[in-house]
């Protein structure tokens, strides 16, 4: 990762705020004027389930090079979407994808070229299945 990449995992750092009940919300830090992302995330037994919304609408968005046309910092973008991604890795979470066609929840790794990659996918998910 460049020199950019790693001041910005340094300025920004994830906080989950858990006031009262299970999960929390997942907050990103500001970027290019925009308030904080906010990503609910919810306690589940076999891990966290976290909405990315935006940040990670479908299962392309794993790489980090892909961002919306209509962000308008990019590069802060990545730096999020970086950490959001370790830290489900390291939560062992699963990720809800709003947009994609054929998950509705995926859990994510990192391999040893130090890209995200998506399994355990899941086509459809309901509150019997949490």
């Amino acid at each position: 990762m460049g020199q950019v990449g790693h001041r910005l995992l340094q300025q920004r750092p994830l906080v989950l705020d858990q006031r009262g009940g299970d999960g929390g919300v997942l907050a990103t830090g500001e970027h290019a004027g925009d308030p904080q992302r906010l990503l609910p995330e919810i306690a589940l037994p076999g891990g966290p389930l976290l909405f990315a919304g935006d940040l990670i609408p479908a299962s392309p968005w794993l790489d980090l090079a892909v961002t919306s046309a209509c962000d308008r910092n990019p590069e802060v973008l990545i730096g999020e979407k970086e950490r959001v991604l370790d830290y489900m890795v390291h939560k062992r979470g699963r990720l809800f994808l709003p947009r994609d066609p054929e998950h509705a929840v995926i859990r994510v790794l990192r391999d040893r070229q130090a890209r995200y990659a998506s399994y355990d996918h899941t086509a459809s998910y309901s509150r019997q299945e949490a």
